[in-house]
């Protein structure tokens, strides 16, 4: 009876190594672009090398919603041309976010969350003035404009082992958003434009996967069968 106890023990013990066990910590951010975030991340404890940290794995994720771009012609001619609205996030750290090809696992583009749409203006049809800003109006065939949709977009990856060594400790680290608003209108010539600002929102998350080690498996396991033998002994 003691060795199937064994047996089964240790199927267990692999069961669970195989598995493993996982820690997460998210972190959100908000406001109005420009802006700057300092997110602070706990490390990830070992327990004095009892636990083998096996891989860490770092997503942001971005919303951007409202806002509008507005455009009005002040020229003769009719202008055209294409808007994009929305933010570009980008990403930095005092731990190396860098991947198993040692690139960085967050570039440029790689959190842009934008939207937008093509305008074609008729010519200066003599609005008057809005807001202070002299020949600019929401009315007529020289205006037009681009209102803030729901746009969101995710990205990350797995940090190369080679560096998980900085994830470690009883300490913390940082990771910095640095949200930049988007707000162009190319091709077009001759046109005034008015921004309402949007709002970018989201999530950085960063998963600790780890699987204690063998011997301290053991140890608890071993632990469990004598406990296990003792309460039978003493009924």
């Amino acid at each position: 009876m003691q060795k199937l106890l064994v047996g089964i023990l240790l199927v267990a013990m692999t069961t669970t190594v195989a598995s493993g066990y996982s820690i997460t910590q998210p972190l959100n951010f908000t406001g109005q672009p420009d802006y700057e975030r300092d997110l602070t991340f706990n490390q990830f404890d070992d327990q004095g090398g009892t636990l083998q940290l096996d891989s860490v794995e770092v997503v942001v994720s971005v919303t951007v919603q409202d806002g509008a771009l507005r455009v009005d012609n002040d020229a003769q001619a009719p202008a055209s041309g294409t808007i994009e609205f929305g933010a570009d996030v980008l990403v930095s750290s005092t731990v190396s976010l860098i991947d198993n090809t040692f690139q960085p696992i967050f570039g440029m583009n790689d959190l842009k969350a934008t939207g937008g749409t093509t305008l074609a203006l008729g010519p200066d049809d003599g609005d008057g003035e809005v807001g202070g800003i002299p020949n600019f109006s929401w009315l007529g065939i020289d205006f037009g404009e681009y209102i803030g949709q729901t746009e969101q977009v995710t990205h990350g990856g797995f940090v190369d082992p080679s560096v998980h060594g900085q994830y470690i400790g009883l300490g913390t680290y940082t990771i910095t958003i640095d949200a930049n608003q988007v707000a162009s209108y190319t091709a077009f010539s001759g046109v005034q434009a008015l921004i309402d600002p949007l709002t970018t929102s989201g999530t950085v998350e960063v998963t600790y996967n780890y699987t204690p080690e063998p011997t301290t498996l053991g140890l608890l396991g071993i632990g469990s069968l004598l406990l296990s033998s003792h309460r039978r002994r003493t009924r």
